[in-house]
């Protein structure tokens, strides 16, 4: 790209095992729609925040006047500006900054999109409480929404059914999602030296979190088959959608039919889209 190559065609001709496995991260607008779905008061400004490769802030500036894509690193800030530029969205303004420092005005923004981070939050901070890093994030997100504004968070689920057979969605050792969190802690400092700070939540305790951070109007739903592909969202008691989305569980089939029988699969998802407002 800074020899003058266009950012689909770089994408193509790079030849890099993580890249070509997640070539969809970079073109599925699918991944803004949802957010654009969201009812808000006005559709001035939008925030992306940790817009990563741009692909959710190019589908907000179908919407929204103005797209602020706020990123902590300069390489992914780099690319997007270049990428914004050659797509011609001159409404997009990227906006390098730590999330736990944003530099941003109270009452500005209609929507605020925080997909994919905010398990990572506490790792800005080397002190605090998890939970307590991450309450104080959505806290100032709140603040930053205008009145009528909506925030919508995609995350994955910390009972996701494969977690209790070893899936760890963030590198952290197998079983540290669903085990009690001293305990996870305990097993990621001895196989990794540091502490488990990206902490993910179940349905229930995200609504909870939102809502200790002043957001009203709380819905989870899950979105299948994930967050990272979504091709729809259903209520979390739609057991038959989740079922829909697991043809490669094949080895798990007689304990997941059981469990769509008895509507609990849509709880054990892979991930959640979140809405809340101000």
């Amino acid at each position: 790209m800074t020899r003058g190559q266009h950012w689909r065609a770089a994408l193509d001709r790079l030849d890099l095992p993580v890249v070509a496995r997640k070539r969809s991260w970079f073109t599925n607008l699918r991944k803004a729609a949802l957010y654009c779905e969201l009812p808000t008061a006005a559709a001035h400004r939008a925030l992306d925040l940790g817009a990563g490769s741009g692909v959710i802030a190019a589908g907000l500036a179908a919407k929204y006047a103005r797209v602020v894509a706020l990123e902590q690193e300069g390489d992914w800030c780099a690319f997007m500006r270049r990428r914004f530029a050659q797509d011609g969205l001159p409404q997009i303004t990227v906006l390098q900054a730590n999330c736990l420092d944003l530099p941003l005005r109270d009452e500005s923004f209609d929507l605020i999109c925080v997909n994919g981070v905010l398990e990572w939050v506490p790792d800005a901070s080397a002190e605090g409480h998890p939970s307590d890093v991450q309450l104080r994030f959505l806290e100032s997100l709140h603040r930053s929404l205008r009145p009528g504004g909506a925030l919508g968070v995609a995350i994955e689920n910390r009972w996701f059914f494969e977690h209790f057979l070893g899936s760890a969605p963030h590198g952290e050792p197998a079983f540290a999602p669903v085990l009690p969190r001293r305990l996870a802690n305990w097993l990621t400092r001895h196989l990794q030296g540091k502490d488990y700070r990206n902490w993910i939540y179940g349905w229930r305790a995200y609504g909870r979190l939102l809502r200790q951070a002043g957001f009203r109007e709380v819905s989870v739903r899950q979105v299948l088959p994930t967050y990272h592909d979504p091709q729809r969202t259903a209520e979390l008691r739609d057991s038959r959608a989740t079922a829909a989305f697991l043809d490669g569980s094949r080895r798990l089939a007689p304990l997941l039919n059981m469990l769509a029988r008895l509507g609990v699969l849509g709880f054990l998802t892979h991930s959640f889209y979140i809405a809340a407002r101000k």
